[in-house]
C-alpha cells in the first residue's frame, strides 16, 4: 500500500497502526524524523513526538494542536531556551504562540490566517 499513496497529491503513507499519514516534504523530514537529544521524556520528548504525528494528520485542527503542543513545550523550556535564543528571537516566538490564536482564546487574537492585508 505504502507503494500506491505516494502517487497522491503530496504523498502518503500507511502506519503499521493503518493510519494514513502525509508525507513531509523535503523541508519538514529531518525535524520530523530527527530525535528528540533531551532527557526529560514525560514533558519534552513524548509531547514533541505527539505532535509531530498530530501535524502528519491531515486535519487542520490536528496542525493547529500540534504546534500548540510546541509551544507549551518552548514554555517548559523557558529558561533553557534563553541560554540559546537571543531576547528577540525569544519574544518572536512567543509573540506568535499567544497573539495568533493559538494557545490562548481572545478576541484580540489574530486567527484570519488565508486574508491578506
Amino acid at each position: 500500500m505504502n507503494d500506491i499513496l505516494p502517487d497522491y497529491g503530496q504523498g502518503y503513507e500507511l502506519t503499521e497502526q493503518g493510519e494514513i499519514l502525509t508525507l513531509p516534504d523535503d523541508a519538514f523530514a529531518l525535524m520530523l524524523t530527527a530525535k528528540i537529544p533531551h532527557a526529560d521524556t514525560q514533558n519534552i520528548v513524548e509531547r514533541i513526538e505527539v505532535a509531530k504525528l498530530k501535524y502528519r494528520r491531515r486535519a487542520l485542527d490536528e496542525r493547529r494542536d500540534a504546534v500548540r503542543d510546541l509551544a507549551d513545550v518552548l514554555e517548559f523550556l523557558r529558561a533553557e531556551a534563553r541560554t540559546v535564543l537571543a531576547s528577540k528571537d525569544e519574544a518572536d516566538l512567543f509573540n506568535l504562540a499567544n497573539n495568533f490564536g493559538i494557545r490562548h482564546h481572545n478576541k484580540d487574537q489574530k486567527t484570519d490566517y488565508r486574508r491578506t492585508h
